[in-house]
Protein backbone atom coordinates (compact mmCIF):
# COMPACT_ATOMS: atom_id res chain seq x y z
CA UNK A 1 0.00 0.00 0.00
CA UNK A 2 2.72 2.16 0.85
CA UNK A 3 4.07 2.01 -2.69
CA UNK A 4 0.74 2.72 -4.27
CA UNK A 5 1.01 6.02 -2.22
CA UNK A 6 4.13 6.83 -3.70
CA UNK A 7 3.07 6.47 -6.59
CA UNK A 8 -0.15 8.51 -6.64
CA UNK A 9 1.33 11.15 -5.04
CA UNK A 10 4.34 11.13 -7.40
CA UNK A 11 3.13 10.38 -11.02
CA UNK A 12 0.20 11.93 -13.56
CA UNK A 13 -3.59 10.79 -13.78
CA UNK A 14 -2.21 9.21 -17.26
CA UNK A 15 0.08 7.14 -15.31
CA UNK A 16 -2.13 5.79 -12.64
CA UNK A 17 -4.44 5.09 -15.50
CA UNK A 18 -1.34 2.80 -16.57
CA UNK A 19 -1.45 1.10 -13.47
CA UNK A 20 -5.34 0.48 -13.48
CA UNK A 21 -4.39 -1.29 -17.04
CA UNK A 22 -2.20 -3.48 -14.89
CA UNK A 23 -4.66 -4.68 -12.42
CA UNK A 24 -7.17 -5.34 -14.98
CA UNK A 25 -4.63 -8.00 -16.32
CA UNK A 26 -4.03 -9.22 -12.66
CA UNK A 27 -8.03 -9.46 -12.40
CA UNK A 28 -7.92 -11.35 -15.16
CA UNK A 29 -5.39 -13.66 -13.75
CA UNK A 30 -7.16 -14.23 -10.87
CA UNK A 31 -10.71 -14.58 -12.11
CA UNK A 32 -9.34 -17.38 -13.81
CA UNK A 33 -7.25 -19.21 -11.32
CA UNK A 34 -10.57 -19.09 -9.73
CA UNK A 35 -12.74 -20.26 -12.11
CA UNK A 36 -14.75 -17.49 -12.70
CA UNK A 37 -16.52 -16.48 -16.15
CA UNK A 38 -15.67 -13.75 -17.43
CA UNK A 39 -18.31 -11.02 -19.33
CA UNK A 40 -19.41 -11.88 -23.21
CA UNK A 41 -21.93 -11.25 -25.34
CA UNK A 42 -23.10 -15.19 -25.66
CA UNK A 43 -22.70 -16.38 -21.92
CA UNK A 44 -25.35 -18.21 -20.68
CA UNK A 45 -28.10 -17.33 -18.09
CA UNK A 46 -26.16 -19.06 -15.50
CA UNK A 47 -22.88 -17.78 -16.57
CA UNK A 48 -24.27 -14.45 -16.56
CA UNK A 49 -25.83 -14.94 -13.43
CA UNK A 50 -22.43 -16.07 -11.88
CA UNK A 51 -19.92 -13.28 -13.69
CA UNK A 52 -22.88 -10.79 -12.31
CA UNK A 53 -21.82 -12.48 -8.99
CA UNK A 54 -18.04 -11.89 -9.51
CA UNK A 55 -18.78 -8.06 -9.83
CA UNK A 56 -19.53 -7.90 -6.27
CA UNK A 57 -16.67 -10.28 -5.57
CA UNK A 58 -14.39 -7.18 -3.70
CA UNK A 59 -17.70 -7.51 -0.91
CA UNK A 60 -18.77 -10.94 -1.35
CA UNK A 61 -14.89 -12.37 -1.45
CA UNK A 62 -12.87 -9.58 0.49
CA UNK A 63 -9.73 -11.83 1.10
CA UNK A 64 -8.97 -12.94 -2.17
CA UNK A 65 -5.56 -11.48 -4.07
CA UNK A 66 -8.11 -10.31 -6.59
CA UNK A 67 -10.17 -7.91 -3.51
CA UNK A 68 -7.05 -6.63 -2.14
CA UNK A 69 -5.41 -5.76 -5.57
CA UNK A 70 -8.50 -3.51 -5.53
CA UNK A 71 -8.51 -2.32 -2.28
CA UNK A 72 -5.11 -0.99 -3.14
CA UNK A 73 -5.83 0.29 -5.98
CA UNK A 74 -8.70 2.27 -4.86
CA UNK A 75 -5.91 3.73 -2.14
CA UNK A 76 -3.92 4.68 -5.06
CA UNK A 77 -6.54 6.66 -6.65
CA UNK A 78 -7.82 7.93 -3.43
CA UNK A 79 -4.35 9.85 -2.84
CA UNK A 80 -4.03 11.12 -6.71
CA UNK A 81 -7.79 12.19 -6.62
CA UNK A 82 -7.14 14.34 -3.76
CA UNK A 83 -3.74 15.74 -5.06
CA UNK A 84 -4.80 16.42 -8.17
CA UNK A 85 -8.54 16.98 -7.77
CA UNK A 86 -9.71 13.91 -9.62
CA UNK A 87 -13.64 13.61 -10.35
CA UNK A 88 -13.15 10.70 -12.88
CA UNK A 89 -11.21 7.57 -14.48
CA UNK A 90 -11.99 5.66 -17.17
CA UNK A 91 -11.30 2.04 -16.90
CA UNK A 92 -10.16 0.33 -20.61
CA UNK A 93 -8.23 -2.68 -21.68
CA UNK A 94 -6.19 -3.57 -24.74
CA UNK A 95 -8.13 -6.20 -26.19
CA UNK A 96 -11.80 -7.68 -24.95
CA UNK A 97 -11.96 -10.14 -22.39
CA UNK A 98 -8.89 -9.10 -20.04
CA UNK A 99 -11.21 -8.24 -16.92
CA UNK A 100 -11.96 -4.44 -17.52
CA UNK A 101 -15.32 -4.79 -16.37
CA UNK A 102 -14.75 -6.96 -13.18
CA UNK A 103 -12.33 -4.26 -12.53
CA UNK A 104 -14.59 -1.06 -12.81
CA UNK A 105 -17.05 -2.68 -11.23
CA UNK A 106 -15.69 -3.65 -7.80
CA UNK A 107 -14.06 -0.62 -8.03
CA UNK A 108 -16.77 1.19 -7.88
CA UNK A 109 -18.63 -1.09 -5.51
CA UNK A 110 -15.58 -0.36 -3.26
CA UNK A 111 -16.15 3.19 -3.54
CA UNK A 112 -19.18 3.67 -3.34
CA UNK A 113 -19.39 1.41 0.41
CA UNK A 114 -16.62 3.70 1.28
CA UNK A 115 -19.19 6.33 1.58
CA UNK A 116 -17.74 8.30 -1.58
CA UNK A 117 -21.16 9.06 -3.68
CA UNK A 118 -20.01 7.02 -6.66
CA UNK A 119 -21.31 6.70 -10.04
CA UNK A 120 -20.53 3.77 -13.07
CA UNK A 121 -21.08 4.51 -16.42
CA UNK A 122 -20.91 1.97 -18.87
CA UNK A 123 -19.58 3.65 -21.86
CA UNK A 124 -18.50 0.46 -23.84
CA UNK A 125 -21.94 1.19 -26.14
CA UNK A 126 -21.48 -2.15 -28.55
CA UNK A 127 -20.80 -4.71 -26.06
CA UNK A 128 -22.45 -3.04 -22.97
CA UNK A 129 -21.09 -5.75 -20.28
CA UNK A 130 -22.40 -3.91 -17.40
CA UNK A 131 -25.82 -3.06 -18.55
CA UNK A 132 -26.67 -6.67 -19.33
CA UNK A 133 -25.22 -7.98 -16.17
CA UNK A 134 -26.57 -5.50 -13.92
CA UNK A 135 -29.55 -3.55 -15.38
CA UNK A 136 -30.89 -5.90 -18.19
CA UNK A 137 -34.27 -4.10 -17.83
CA UNK A 138 -33.26 -0.82 -18.41
CA UNK A 139 -34.69 0.85 -21.37
CA UNK A 140 -32.95 4.31 -21.51
CA UNK A 141 -29.43 4.82 -20.38
CA UNK A 142 -26.56 7.25 -21.32
CA UNK A 143 -27.03 7.27 -25.06
CA UNK A 144 -30.49 8.69 -24.33
CA UNK A 145 -29.32 11.56 -21.45
CA UNK A 146 -27.04 12.43 -24.28
CA UNK A 147 -29.33 12.89 -26.71
CA UNK A 148 -31.08 15.00 -24.26
CA UNK A 149 -34.09 11.93 -24.83
CA UNK A 150 -34.30 11.19 -21.17
CA UNK A 151 -33.71 13.07 -18.18
CA UNK A 152 -30.60 12.39 -16.25
CA UNK A 153 -32.28 11.49 -13.10
CA UNK A 154 -34.45 8.94 -14.75
CA UNK A 155 -31.25 7.33 -16.59
CA UNK A 156 -29.40 6.15 -13.67
CA UNK A 157 -30.14 3.24 -12.10
CA UNK A 158 -29.95 2.60 -8.62
CA UNK A 159 -28.35 -0.66 -7.51
CA UNK A 160 -29.48 -2.25 -4.43
CA UNK A 161 -25.33 -2.65 -3.45
CA UNK A 162 -26.03 1.03 -2.71
CA UNK A 163 -23.96 2.20 -6.33
CA UNK A 164 -25.79 4.46 -9.08
CA UNK A 165 -25.02 2.45 -12.31
CA UNK A 166 -25.62 4.40 -15.69
CA UNK A 167 -26.01 1.92 -18.00
CA UNK A 168 -25.67 2.29 -22.05
CA UNK A 169 -29.26 2.83 -23.16
CA UNK A 170 -30.94 2.84 -26.30
CA UNK A 171 -28.19 2.49 -29.52
CA UNK A 172 -29.13 2.68 -32.53
CA UNK A 173 -27.87 0.52 -35.56
CA UNK A 174 -25.00 1.66 -37.02
CA UNK A 175 -24.07 4.22 -34.22
CA UNK A 176 -20.26 5.19 -33.79
CA UNK A 177 -19.27 5.41 -30.31
CA UNK A 178 -16.53 8.22 -31.16
CA UNK A 179 -19.02 10.51 -32.70
CA UNK A 180 -21.74 10.02 -29.46
CA UNK A 181 -19.03 10.27 -26.91
CA UNK A 182 -16.97 12.57 -27.94
CA UNK A 183 -19.73 15.02 -28.97
CA UNK A 184 -19.58 18.49 -27.04
CA UNK A 185 -22.86 17.10 -25.57
CA UNK A 186 -21.78 14.44 -23.89
CA UNK A 187 -18.85 16.60 -22.64
CA UNK A 188 -21.50 18.50 -20.94
CA UNK A 189 -22.97 15.70 -19.17
CA UNK A 190 -19.88 14.25 -17.85
CA UNK A 191 -18.94 17.78 -16.41
CA UNK A 192 -22.81 17.31 -15.09
CA UNK A 193 -21.87 14.56 -13.69
CA UNK A 194 -18.74 15.11 -11.96
CA UNK A 195 -20.60 17.79 -10.12
CA UNK A 196 -23.51 15.80 -8.97
CA UNK A 197 -21.05 12.46 -7.52
CA UNK A 198 -17.97 13.01 -5.90
CA UNK A 199 -16.14 10.34 -8.09
CA UNK A 200 -17.30 9.10 -11.84
CA UNK A 201 -15.65 5.63 -12.97
CA UNK A 202 -16.43 4.93 -16.74
CA UNK A 203 -15.93 1.74 -18.47
CA UNK A 204 -14.95 2.18 -22.18
CA UNK A 205 -14.14 -0.04 -25.16
CA UNK A 206 -11.05 -1.68 -25.53
CA UNK A 207 -8.30 0.32 -27.03
CA UNK A 208 -7.24 -2.08 -29.66
CA UNK A 209 -10.99 -3.78 -30.49
CA UNK A 210 -12.88 -1.17 -32.67
CA UNK A 211 -12.44 2.57 -34.08
CA UNK A 212 -14.24 3.01 -30.66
Amino acid sequence: VRRLMHFAADHSPAQVSAGIQKGAALGRKVLNRNSLPRTGSFASPQAEQETAQGLEAVVAMPYTDFSLGIKRLKTAISLAKRARGMRSIAITSSVPGEGKTTVAANLALLFATSGVRTLLVDSDLHHASLSRLLARDAKRGLVDAIAGKTPLEKAIVRLNNGLDLLPVGQVEPGSQSDAILGSNKAQKLVADLQERYEFVIFEIPPLTASLD
